[in-house]
């Protein structure tokens, strides 16, 4: 179905030569037939119509990504973070694809920014709960008393944490500090 699909797509770059969506999703087909030179050429090309559009970036960062090229899609991504800081512009399932590639890159300063814009307001985007839950454990072992209470607050909106966060709450508040990095 992939050269089936890949064919219509070409068809559609010929149809519409300045549409960056159709290089997209020709990317993806290329990629997903582990062509990942072709569909980092077919994202680059993308760019280059607009290098000023977010998302044309984001395509070639997901593509580098998927290559296994991840210096270059860091750098795509710090591309991507200037355009839009606040990440505005990408669909929450982008954002959640720039998580985990962070995570699994072991970078949990990104992680953390990337939460910290969620809870301070900066971006709507709401990324799964573990990923609270692990910054929750970082910013008890900074006793980082702000970021900490930040994200317990978020957390106790889940009714099985309301209770335990809760109590976090009150420890921070009160200085508790000992009390909390004693807990498993």
């Amino acid at each position: 179905l992939f050269k089936k699909a890949e064919a219509l797509m070409r068809e559609a770059v010929e149809w519409a030569p300045r549409r960056q969506e159709v290089y997209y999703h020709l990317a993806f087909n290329l990629a997903g037939q582990k062509r990942y030179d072709e569909s980092i050429e077919a994202a680059r090309y993308a760019v280059s119509l607009n290098p000023k559009i977010v998302r044309a970036h984001y395509h070639l960062f997901l593509m580098l990504a998927l290559a296994g090229r991840n210096e270059e899609a860091l750098k795509e991504l710090a591309v991507v973070e200037e355009l839009r800081p606040n990440y505005d512009g990408l669909m929450i399932g982008d954002i959640n694809t720039i998580m985990l590639f962070y995570d699994n890159l072991g970078r949990a300063d990104k992680v953390i920014e990337l939460l910290l814009k969620n809870l301070d307001g900066k971006t709507l985007h709401k990324f799964r709960r573990f990923y609270y839950e692990r910054a929750l454990g970082y910013f008890a072992s900074q006793e980082d008393a702000e970021h900490f209470l930040l994200t317990a607050n978020y957390l106790a909106s889940f009714d099985d944490l309301k209770d335990e966060m809760e109590v976090l709450i009150d420890l921070v508040k009160n200085g508790n500090w000992a009390i909390i990095h004693s807990l498993p």
